[in-house]
């Protein structure tokens, strides 16, 4: 049952008010200490966030069912919730330490991105909600890449005022998929510019919206949206991820470009292709992803 509109509200105020409380203790503050006691806060979050936990918490036994324990998915659970925190306060710190941030990122097989843009029609970069990806980007412009993200309308006006102007501080560019003319018409143009349009491409859909694909021991529904602008641009279609190691610096990995079918089928293929190459991922590095927090994809069949 949804939240009412007048509780939704409240929390969502109550959590723009502490992104701008860890705004102002992160400018105030060595960031070694801001992390030590953020990760305090998390500990307590995790006890009272029960709806996120239990959501999250069914989304992972969706997927592992019997494999996995009551306390681990306890512990999982929580380190997913507490990685959320993690990366917003890394987002806010690195944004004012680019130079620092550069030291400790590694972008693997950049050849595969500077050979997508050699056509000068840009490139399409399909990425989901993995690690800081906010952080890829930032990385990528200190790199001298033009970068642009596709965006659904977010519920919150507050929230999403608050990530304009983080995006703004990294000189990331935001496009909205609505009004669809208008998404086309500036995603369009940023191609023409050989710029980098990345699309989030995890975002569960509703059935008849797109291509139903497997996903996790599951099936997903997933947008044509990057085939449509493919065949519009000429543009090259990519994945790329970021994940955080044992050492708290950022590996970034390019994949190959992915060749692109002509018949609906091959496409629909291609649209499955790309999944299964964010499924990797976050089988690889479970605990990074941001999926999991979301009711709507849970899935009913078990990957064991």
């Amino acid at each position: 049952m949804p939240l009412p509109v007048k509780k939704r509200d409240l929390l969502n105020t109550l959590a723009i008010t502490s992104l701008f409380f860890v705004q102002w203790i992160i400018s105030h503050l060595p960031f070694k200490f801001v992390s030590f006691f953020m990760e305090i806060q998390f500990n307590i979050a995790c006890l009272m966030m029960p709806r996120v936990s239990n959501i999250c918490e069914r989304t992972l036994e969706s997927v592992y069912g019997a494999s996995k324990t009551k306390s681990e998915y306890k512990e999982m659970r929580c380190e997913c919730i507490k990685n959320i925190g993690r990366c917003m306060i890394d987002l806010n710190y690195y944004l004012d330490h680019t130079d620092l941030l550069a030291k400790r990122s590694t972008v693997h097989n950049e050849h595969h991105l500077q050979k997508a843009l050699e056509a000068g029609k840009g490139a399409i970069v399909i990425t989901g909600h993995m690690g800081n990806f906010p952080l890829m980007f930032v990385q990528l412009i200190k790199m001298g890449y033009k970068v642009n993200v596709v965006i659904r309308p977010m519920r919150s006006n507050a929230f999403g005022d608050f990530m304009y102007r983080l995006c703004a501080r990294g000189e990331v560019n935001m496009i909205e998929t609505s009004p669809p003319r208008e998404f086309f018409k500036r995603s369009l143009t940023a191609l023409r510019n050989n710029e980098l349009l990345f699309i989030l491409y995890d975002e569960p859909l509703e059935a008849g919206d797109g291509a139903e694909v497997d996903f996790l021991g599951g099936k997903v529904v997933r947008p044509r949206g990057p085939l449509m602008l493919h065949e519009r641009s000429k543009a090259p279609i990519l994945p790329m991820f970021i994940v955080k190691d044992e050492k708290s610096h950022f590996q970034i990995f390019i994949e190959d470009v992915l060749a692109v079918g002509q018949s609906n089928t091959e496409r629909d293929n291609y649209i499955s292709q790309l999944t299964q190459t964010i499924e990797e991922y976050v089988r690889k590095y479970p605990l990074q992803w941001g999926g999991w927090l979301n009711k709507r994809n849970i899935r009913s069949s078990v990957s064991k």
